[in-house]
């Protein structure tokens, strides 16, 4: 997954496994989300790893400034 962000005369863009963020999903306390909820977000999470395969380096998010 690619994260841009564009302003002015910055750009910035990171990449980010899609394994990390099922990681990070699992490690959200309780409070924060149940049970279910992480396992439904963890399959949609696998869902779109299977079908981006064939749109590798597509742009996920894009931020630009109004100026």
């Amino acid at each position: 997954m690619k994260v841009s962000i564009k302003a002015d005369k910055i750009r910035f863009t990171i990449l980010i496994p899609l394994s990390l963020c099922g990681f990070i999903i699992r490690h959200i306390p309780n409070k924060e989300l149940t049970d279910e909820l992480k396992v439904l977000i963890i399959e949609a999470i696998k869902c779109v790893k299977r079908s981006s395969r064939e749109y590798k380096g597509m742009k996920i998010v894009e931020v630009e400034t109004a100026d």
